[in-house]
């Protein structure tokens, strides 16, 4: 069904370029401009409908078809791309809106397009991106939008099967990650989203963790040292404890729970465990 069938449909419908009454009206997006109508002209039924009819058009574009479709790309440019994933609970009609203002972020935009109800991708070209900047610049959209949206950034790569693998790896990543953190990567997502779940499923590291739970205050211990790099100076300042007094409790986590609290490993073994 296209937009001029539907303006037939209901005489108040018109074509803008832009969101501006959405307390008032509905908005359908076909690609390449909004078709407006007043929510008095439509019933619940009628909503659900067209949203139906308008998300399950087959998105056509190259990128989509790559990316999600694994068709390849017959391009043998040395470009290298990233793929931006973001995931949204802003309202289905500022999704557009809200994908538009998270691309204008980023330099040399291939690409941007929803596959899924509320998960989306913007691919582009290799760039530097400032974290803090965008970490600013995602709160303030945030807010804009009355959202609480968030985004992995893919690893740069050139066309190519490898490509369109890592991509659905990242794409796995993003979706089991039960992170809070505005932005996620590689770094921040592995450590959750492959090796807790299977120390969760391990008898021996369930033995661990009871020994742990047996320690004073465990949890603010190991989750400060981890912060702090296993810094003995700075975790002591982090609780308010003396330096004498942390070395105590760390001696003593070691001695009943049989892991060193100074060593990585083992640290990263706990840290994973009481998350």
């Amino acid at each position: 069904m296209t937009f001029e069938t539907i303006k037939k449909l209901y005489i108040n419908a018109a074509l803008v370029s832009d969101i501006t009454r959405e307390d008032t009206h509905y908005y359908l997006f076909d690609g390449e401009s909004y078709l407006e109508i007043p929510k008095e002209d439509l019933t619940q039924g009628e909503i659900a409908l067209l949203d139906e009819l308008f998300s399950s058009s087959e998105n056509t574009s190259m990128w989509y078809q790559y990316l999600i479709k694994e068709i390849p790309i017959h391009n043998r440019s040395l470009i290298s791309y990233k793929v931006i994933q973001f995931k949204t609970n802003v309202k289905k009609e500022n999704q557009i809106m809200l994908m538009r203002t998270l691309s204008d972020f980023f330099e040399t935009v291939e690409d941007a397009f929803f596959f899924d109800d509320s998960i989306g991708m913007i691919v582009v070209q290799d760039q530097e991106i400032d974290t803090l900047e965008l970490d600013g610049f995602l709160t303030t959209m945030n807010d804009d939008f009355s959202s609480k949206s968030s985004l992995y950034i893919g690893e740069a790569n050139m066309l190519g099967e490898q490509h369109i693998l890592n991509v659905k790896e990242e794409r796995e990543l993003f979706k089991k990650s039960e992170s809070n953190q505005l932005i996620n990567t590689f770094q921040n997502t592995y450590l959750n989203t492959l090796l807790r779940p299977q120390l969760q499923n391990s008898h021996l590291a369930s033995q661990i963790l009871s020994r742990i739970n047996t320690q004073q205050d465990p949890y603010p211990l190991i989750h400060s040292l981890w912060n702090n790099q296993a810094n003995i100076s700075k975790t002591a300042q982090d609780l308010f404890l003396h330096r004498n007094t942390l070395i105590y409790r760390m001696d003593k986590f070691n001695e009943e729970v049989g892991l060193s609290l100074r060593d990585l490993d083992d640290l990263l073994i706990c840290y994973l465990l009481i998350r």
